[in-house]
Parts: structure tokens; C-alpha cells; sequence
């Protein structure tokens, strides 16, 4: 989970991303554009449920939504 979150929030254009236990700290050259996309992201990290758990979009053959923030 850590590599995950870290892996989307930098698809997403953070610099830097370090993860440590329940913490994640971020780092943006364009923070204040970014930060609604992480929130969503981290809230909607585990978005799966049931016989899909853990599946990501792409595995599932549906189009990756990163965030209806924009």
C-alpha cells in the first residue's frame, strides 16, 4: 500500500513523497493545484471491495479515474 499511494500521488506531479506509517508527507512545486487530487486519491486508495479487492482500474479493463477534482 505505502509504494501504491506514493506511486499515484507522483503520477499526479509531486516532487518528492515520503511515507511513514499513517504519515505521507508531499512536496509541490504546485501545491496548491495538487493537494485536492491527493486527498481524493488517498481517500479513494482502497476503493474496491468484495471479489475486486486490490484490483487497480487498469486491471479490471476500466479507464483509470485519478480524480474528478480538477
Amino acid at each position: 500500500p505505502p509504494d501504491v499511494a506514493a506511486r499515484r500521488i507522483f503520477d499526479l506531479g509531486a516532487s518528492s513523497v515520503t511515507v511513514y506509517s499513517s504519515m505521507i508527507a508531499v512536496e509541490s512545486d504546485a501545491w496548491s493545484g495538487l493537494e485536492a487530487k491527493v486527498v481524493h486519491t488517498l481517500e479513494h486508495l482502497f476503493n474496491f471491495y468484495g471479489d475486486d479487492a486490490g484490483w487497480s482500474f487498469e486491471a479490471r479493463g476500466l479507464p483509470y479515474r485519478a480524480s474528478p477534482v480538477k
